[in-house]
């Protein structure tokens, strides 16, 4: 017994010292890449640096997993205070934010060797694998006969195709439950940190104090520094570490909707209580981001989340039975949405408009907004093939001008038609259905958990893209779901084939 206790504590030690390790060589080198353009003489030793990543990656590629989805919520913040500590121009900094793209390929190289050495592939591919696959096609052929334009055609690739990378990659690196508790754990972990931040902003800092990091006052334009914050009326919208409101809401969104679904199956108490305390405390800041698309999203899916629990509550009892509870509360839940919209209506705030104007409308946004969609439509309907990539969406802003639809899908169909439309929405409803599968078949607690609260995530996510730029605009968010996302499904693959 001694003598295994001692070869655990050994390999604990062992694999502890390599973890510090590779976050060293990780550090190191995001330190020197920031600090090249002050002392050039370190472009030296960055191949190195990389080479040395690349072989930790190569033999345990799920940390590259990790590092992903624990640093990437602080990126804007880690990137700003890099270019003003290391005083870095535009072009500068974006090779220090290039990090989370030089984690990604180091990962991709990783598996296609992996995968030209055992000459298998690295997972078993499926419909929902086949409908991505037909999408990027579309994208490739969009990009011949509309971009033409190399740097914004690459842009374009990375804004619609990154997040579906980092799936494949999960699904390639990812076997075990194990690993799904700790991207999970990793996930929660790092969202405590930017829902405290946020607290903290809202409730006892001074709206400017970003400004000290390196932050601004004006507009953000394309590689410029970031808000500070932004002004909404007679109110002050936070963004804790993320690079603007409308990207912190739907985040802080997710957060409350995976930690209330694995309140409801998780056993342990301690974990409960944790999980409870996390959902209240993203409330706040997210409030004040005042994100209409996320306050929208997160109500759908929480609608969502009390049918299905009630589903599940009420299995012995008649289908009509089943249907009237069904209208009921969606009728409670259209009153109350109403009663709600007409308080807001009602109650005026300082400088004569009411609530509703500063909340709900946010004064000229949503008109805007309704010009955008409007425009976009007529767009497609002229041009039913698309544009190509990039030519739509807030890559056009680097590349001098302005084309912007206000809503995820009018982005794809502008970009890669109407059948590119159609594609992206069979892999919503693809999705949607294996995720709930594994939900309703699974007898594992965490598994259900977890699989409830990417279901939920990806209703509230989606409502936000019919108002945003969801997918593309939201680089956290869309990382972070899919990597967990594959992971799920993978793990379900698994299960199956055992």
């Amino acid at each position: 017994m001694n003598q295994n206790r001692k070869e655990y504590n050994t390999i604990t030690i062992f694999k502890s010292i390599n973890i510090i390790v590779y976050a060293f060589i990780f550090i190191i080198l995001e330190i020197a890449i920031a600090s090249r353009f002050t002392y050039p003489q370190l472009k030296y030793i960055i191949p190195f640096l990389i080479l040395g990543l690349l072989i930790y990656l190569f033999k345990k590629p799920f940390w590259g997993l990790v590092t992903l989805v624990i640093v990437l919520p602080f990126h804007a913040f880690l990137t700003m205070y890099a270019q003003y500590h290391f005083l870095l121009n535009g072009q500068q900094v974006f090779w220090v934010a290039f990090w989370k793209e030089m984690i990604i390929i180091l990962l991709v190289i990783v598996i296609l060797v992996k995968s030209l050495w055992q000459r298998k592939l690295p997972f078993k591919i499926l419909i929902l694998d086949w409908f991505i696959l037909a999408l990027f096609g579309l994208g490739i052929l969009s990009i011949i006969y509309g971009t033409k334009n190399l740097g914004q055609a690459i842009w374009g690739l990375r804004t619609d195709f990154e997040f579906f990378i980092t799936y494949f990659l999960a699904r390639s690196i990812i076997t075990n439950k194990n690993q799904l508790k700790i991207i999970l754990a990793s996930i929660l972990g790092s969202g405590v940190i930017v829902a405290l931040f946020g607290f903290i902003q809202v409730y006892f800092l001074p709206v400017d104090y970003l400004m000290r990091f390196g932050y601004t006052w004006l507009p953000w334009v394309p590689n410029g520094p970031l808000q500070a914050y932004q002004g909404l009326g007679n109110f002050v919208r936070i963004i804790s570490t993320f690079s603007g409101a409308i990207q912190l809401g739907p985040y802080l969104a997710i957060l409350i909707l995976l930690s209330l679904s694995l309140l409801v199956f998780i056993e342990s108490k301690i974990i409960k209580v944790f999980l409870g305390l996390l959902s209240i405390l993203c409330l706040f800041p997210l409030y004040h981001t005042f994100t209409r698309s996320a306050w929208l999203g997160l109500t759908i899916s929480l609608f969502v989340l009390i049918l299905i629990l009630l589903q599940k509550s009420f299995k012995k009892i008649s289908t009509y039975s089943k249907r009237i509870i069904s209208i009921v509360l969606i009728v409670v839940f259209s009153a109350g949405l109403i009663l709600g919209v007409s308080f807001l209506l009602k109650s005026a705030v300082p400088g004569g408009t009411t609530y509703f104007d500063e909340l709900v409308l946010h004064r000229t946004s949503t008109p805007e907004h309704l010009a955008s969609i409007t425009e976009s439509l007529k767009t497609i309907k002229n041009n039913p093939f698309g544009s190509g990539l990039g030519t739509s969406g807030l890559v056009t802003l680097r590349f001098g001008h302005r084309s912007l639809s206000e809503n995820w899908y009018l982005q794809i169909a502008l970009e890669m038609g109407v059948l590119g439309l159609a594609v992206f929405i069979a892999i919503m409803v693809v999705f949607i259905r294996s995720i709930y599968r594994l939900y309703r078949d699974n007898k594992d607690n965490f598994i259900k958990g977890a699989s409830l609260g990417i279901l939920l995530s990806f209703i509230c996510f989606s409502a936000v893209g019919l108002f945003l730029h969801a997918w593309g605009d939201n680089t956290v968010v869309a990382l972070t779901f899919w990597i967990l996302a594959g992971g799920l499904i993978e793990y379900q693959v698994l299960q199956k084939s055992n």
